[in-house]
């Protein structure tokens, strides 16, 4: 697809648009798909949701500097008004459509239990890393 028959098409929306684009390949796009289906059927009537496969339109990749799978945009009266690239968790993708649909800012990225675990792990290791290292070890 053109970036011109794109944007005709987006400005033709009368709500937000969630666009992902994806491959079949990619393996956090299909673990992301089932909520993102999910968050999409909850907004229905209120925030569409249109998904482009990354390698069918590497034109239109290109064109938006889509870097990396899977990255969503927001389009709102046309224009790109939040993005966000790499896995989303269930709750993440709800807060997404949330922001699209209020026309807010950027929701705040929400670390899944196992993220939070494994970061406080990581520094706690680092802190007992430095203390039985000895202050020199420290920076």
């Amino acid at each position: 697809m053109r970036i011109e028959e794109f944007n005709r098409i987006l400005k033709t929306s009368k709500m937000p648009v969630v666009v992902e684009f994806w491959a079949p390949w990619c393996v956090p796009c299909k673990r992301m798909a089932p909520g993102l289906e999910k968050a999409a059927a909850e907004f229905a009537g209120r925030v569409d949701l249109w998904r482009y496969n990354a390698d069918s339109d590497p034109e239109l990749v290109r064109e938006l500097g889509v870097l990396g799978i899977p990255t969503l945009l927001v389009y709102t009266d046309g224009q790109e008004t939040l993005r966000r690239t790499g896995m989303q968790s269930d709750l993440g993708l709800r807060e997404f459509f949330e922001a699209a649909q209020n026309g807010t800012g950027a929701p705040k990225p929400v670390l899944a239990t196992p993220d939070r675990v494994l970061r406080a792990g990581s520094g706690a290791f680092l802190a007992a890393v430095a203390f039985f290292a000895g202050a020199a070890a420290w920076p």
